[in-house]
């Protein structure tokens, strides 16, 4: 649903086949701030479509959260609730949901303007894309022939780089030679550390960019890094606060991790020599 949902808006919005009733019909649909008028330009259609049109909860769900649609279960419930509607017109209810009376922002001068604004500095925002344009890239794109199930075309990397370029100066060229010394400093997929414990959660992006069967198997098959998946688990969510009702999962994957760092740290050598298995 949302992979089909994106590819009709993503051809209804080309722009080959846009038109004025196209896009009057989607703003009215998705509540768009300025109507029809804000996606006549391509940079807004790309900040519309590009990153999803509805909120997907990949990175910080929680199967135990009681809000409305605050995890994936109930996002693909509520996905599921009107089963004539078409793939896009299921995002729109979606969406509606998640945004209540509030208007969808497609303005990208707009955005870029936020970036420099007091505004982006909480929650660290800000701080995020700095770190993204001085050291890692790290940038999530939609492009034509992935498995990205957003617009795909709609969000390509050139609009990351060009966020560096507003918000900090950093151009394009500079990004990338920045990206190539925080590789060699670290290593890439061959890492010259020890006693790194690499923990994904099953429904978590991130999961990609970490070392496993699939990223290195090299590294794996040599036994140099533990690793482990956490099943229902997303981004570091074993780093929550203990609830009541945390998974099976969720509780084992604590007591793992306690028992492999207890061990690192009973080991004879980490601080410079110095023996620390007795220190309670």
């Amino acid at each position: 649903i949302v992979e089909d949902g994106h590819a009709m808006l993503g051809e209804a919005l080309s722009s080959s086949s846009s038109n004025e009733q196209y896009r009057e019909s989607i703003s009215d649909m998705f509540n768009v701030c300025g109507g029809a008028k804000s996606l006549e330009k391509k940079k807004n259609v790309d900040t519309f479509i590009g990153t999803g049109v509805i909120y997907i909860p990949s990175q910080s769900n929680d199967p135990s959260c009681k809000g409305k649609l605050c995890n994936i279960e109930d996002l693909c419930s509520a996905l599921l609730e009107e089963p004539t509607q078409s793939p896009m017109e299921r995002l729109a209810y979606v969406s509606k949901l998640q945004r209540g009376d509030q208007c969808v922002s497609t303005d990208w001068e707009l955005s870029m303007m936020a970036l420099k604004s007091p505004i982006a500095r909480i929650g660290g925002l800000r701080s995020w894309l700095w770190q993204t344009c001085n050291e890692f890239g790290f940038y999530q794109t939609c492009n034509v022939g992935s498995q990205c199930p957003y617009a795909r075309g709609y969000h390509t990397v050139d609009q990351d780089l060009a966020l560096c370029e507003y918000a900090f100066g950093i151009s394009a060229e500079q990004v990338q030679e920045n990206i190539e010394s925080t590789l060699k400093y670290y290593g890439g997929w061959d890492l010259v550390d020890d006693r790194i414990f690499f923990i994904n959660g099953d429904v978590d992006p991130w999961s990609a960019l970490s070392v496993t069967t699939e990223t290195a198997p090299d590294a794996v098959s040599q036994n140099l890094f533990p690793i482990m998946w956490v099943r229902g688990a997303s981004h570091h969510f074993w780093t929550h606060a203990v609830k009541d009702d945390d998974s099976e999962e969720m509780v084992q994957s604590r007591e793992v991790i306690y028992e492999q760092v207890s061990a690192w740290l009973k080991e004879k050598g980490i601080y410079s020599g110095v023996d620390r298995t007795s220190v309670a």
